[in-house]
């Protein structure tokens, strides 16, 4: 009798483990595509703000090169930004996505932009957690930058902050 009740002990907890062991291969996919997002998201509000210290105030630009790394990247069409919505955006948002802003700090001499993104709706469908009920998993992600600098005046010189670029967070 103690035998059987080991091997029904030994069945559930192998089952448990089993379980555990195949959900935590969904949770590493969820780790390594939220950091391909993270970086897609960090590598488009970089090539935003290089665009903006060249084109001072152009957000449909910047916006269109930032959606563009992101596509590249994450395979995230444009037509997904345009429900997208940020209830901490910044005053400034992109023509076509409430999901991208910006805003343009300027003290007479010197423009800085801070830009932010957030990712439309991504879901990583789950292999093994659809077992327990968990058929897909929420990848939230976004970045800023607050490191573009320009000098105004008659021609506008931008360069990169005096820590060798934007940075991101």
């Amino acid at each position: 009798a103690e035998h059987g009740a080991l091997l029904v002990l030994t069945a559930a907890l192998m089952t448990t483990f089993l379980a555990a062991t195949a959900f935590a291969v969904d949770i590493a996919r969820r780790n390594e595509m939220l950091a391909a997002s993270q970086h897609a998201i960090d590598a488009g509000v970089i090539t935003a703000a290089e665009y903006l210290s060249r084109h001072d105030a152009d957000y449909a630009g910047a916006n269109a090169r930032l959606t563009a790394v992101v596509e590249a990247d994450l395979g995230i069409a444009r037509a997904k930004w345009e429900h997208c919505t940020d209830d901490g955006a910044l005053p400034i948002t992109a023509p076509d996505t409430g999901c991208i802003s910006y805003r343009r700090n300027a003290d007479g001499r010197r423009v800085t932009y801070d830009i932010r993104v957030r990712l439309p709706e991504l879901r990583l469908t789950t292999i093994f957690g659809s077992a327990l009920g968990i058929d897909s998993i929420d990848l939230a992600a976004g970045a800023a930058s607050n490191g573009v600098n320009c000098v105004v005046g008659a021609a506008v010189n931008c360069a990169a902050p005096p820590t060798g670029g934007p940075a991101t967070t």
